[in-house]
């Protein structure tokens, strides 16, 4: 869990790989530890070009942490659930799926701290 404690960010010029695909970006991702294996996951990004912020829950397995959270996207609803795994001391790969608005939504980008 500590490898992947606290704020990770999409690229400033947006070439992660979901922004390429134009599903998220601006992604924003914090992981606070709430024990050994547990964490309160906050996830905001721009997605179809709604703004989504929301929190949900992680759990740790090895260096994964699988999580899933729920919020507001403008005047809908979002669910969305993925795995974050470090690729180095920097940066994390956070993969997801799930709906934003009923629209389904999946991807996966490298953030940077």
């Amino acid at each position: 869990m500590t490898a992947l404690s606290g704020t990770w960010a999409s690229s400033p010029s947006g070439t992660g790989a979901a922004a390429v695909s134009g599903v998220c970006s601006n992604t924003q991702y914090t992981v606070t530890p709430v024990g050994t294996d547990r964490a309160t996951v906050t996830y905001g990004a721009t997605c179809m070009g709604i703004a989504i912020r929301g929190t949900g829950d992680g759990v740790a397995s090895g260096n994964t942490v699988t999580w899933n959270t729920a919020g507001s996207a403008g005047p809908c609803g979002f669910t969305l659930n993925g795995t974050a795994t470090p690729v180095n001391n920097s940066s994390a790969r956070i993969t997801y799926s799930g709906t934003v608005c009923g629209m389904p939504v999946s991807g996966s980008e490298v953030l940077t701290r």
